[in-house]
Order: C-alpha cells, then structure tokens, then sequence
C-alpha cells in the first residue's frame, strides 16, 4: 500500500489473530477519522526481529505515525515497540474481566 507523504498513518500490531476483532473496532474508529490503519500480526515473544522490520518499514515512510499495540495478558508487545520507535505507541489490550483489572498495570507502568 502507498501512502502519501503529508498523510499519517495509524499502525496497529496484534500479538495474535485471537485479537482481530479488537483490533477490527480500533481500525473502524481510526478510519471514521479518515486515517489509514493497516493491521498487523507480530508476536513480541515469538518473533522480536519482525517486529523491528516492520517499524523500520514504517518509519521509513516519512510521514507521522502512531503504533497501537493490542496484545492481550503479557503486554510485552507495546514495550519492545516503545523501546525501538521515536513515534507514540498506545497499548490498548483486550480487556477480560477474569484477568483485566491486573493486567491493566502492564500497560500504565511502562518505561518511558
């Protein structure tokens, strides 16, 4: 996909395909604002150097972007985006009232 250089770009990275109808909801909001929003599987755990693929792949664009890290119960995934991007990234994991109320730390105490 091309993107045009006075664009933005809105990122979203998924730990795993269990998560795509989260990250469907997310990708209808961002485009109701007229943002692209390409969705993408990568698990931080699994496969740490694709992950780095693909933000240089973005960032390479030369455009503003934001990464969405949607990785539901370790939250791994918004860290290692965080440490290897100068651009935001947001966690926003599936929330499971079983495990939800924990797992929120995770995310709201990361490195800066």
């Amino acid at each position: 996909m091309s993107y045009r250089k006075n664009s933005s770009l809105v990122v979203i990275l998924m730990g795993s395909p269990v998560d795509k109808s989260h990250c469907d909801n997310i990708e209808n909001v961002c485009k109701s604002f007229g943002m692209a929003c390409p969705i993408r599987v990568t698990s931080a755990h699994k496969s740490t150097a694709k992950i780095l693929k693909i933000v240089a792949y973005y960032e390479a664009l030369g455009i503003p972007i934001v990464f969405i890290a949607v990785a539901g119960r370790s939250n791994g995934l918004g860290p290692v985006l965080s440490g290897n991007t100068q651009f935001p990234v947001i966690n926003c994991p599936p929330i499971d009232n079983s495990w939800g109320a924990h797992d929120i730390w995770s995310s709201l105490r990361l490195p800066s």
